[in-house]
């Protein structure tokens, strides 16, 4: 039996939709477009733990989640096997009832260079931002530059704007540059 391949757009809008289960798609590694996938599903209030499996997602799973104004829980590791995105663009952009992420997240994530308002509007977003552990040390989304890339083995991110904006409850706040909450 053929698997699909695309989710585009595929439960937009849907309201009703209150939960992506553990492993939804954990075993489903033909998947290569999740772009918009849940956008706008304003019931939704959590995706569970690896239900999302991005082994042929080669570029990006752009506004992902975007507008659902109800998420407020994110299971650990949801995204399977995510070593070839370049791009979280939007990903959680208005997404103002989610409280916090795991913070290793997108430790699989390694070639990552665009989170553009991956965070934007997620204004009850608390605790420390995401980070990966690289020999004991903490590396930020926003401390993925080209400086660091070789010691840590991540990509720099070089597109950032909005990344942060809203999110002033977040910990380390202070800490991230300006170009990422603006």
């Amino acid at each position: 039996a053929a698997s699909a391949t695309t989710f585009m757009y595929a439960f937009q809008d849907c309201t009703s939709l209150q939960e992506v289960p553990d492993g939804l798609l954990k075993n489903n590694s033909t998947i290569s477009i999740y772009t918009g996938m849940f956008r706008g599903c304003t019931g939704l209030r959590r995706l569970g733990s690896e239900s999302l499996n991005c082994t042929s997602v080669t570029t990006s799973i752009a506004s992902l989640f975007d507008g659902c104004t109800s998420l407020e829980e994110i299971g650990n590791k949801p995204f399977v096997n995510p070593v070839k995105l370049t791009s979280l663009s939007g990903v959680f952009k208005g997404c103002s009832a989610l409280k916090s992420v795991p913070a290793d997240i997108f430790d699989d994530c390694k070639l990552l260079k665009t989170v553009t308002n991956l965070f934007s509007g997620c204004t009850s977003l608390s605790g420390e931002s995401p980070y990966t552990v690289v020999n004991g040390q903490k590396y930020h989304l926003y401390e993925r530059t080209a400086e660091t890339a070789a010691a840590t083995g991540l990509t720099a991110i070089t597109s950032s704007k909005s990344c942060f904006l809203g999110c002033t409850q977040l910990s380390d706040y202070a800490q991230i540059p300006d170009a990422w909450k603006q």
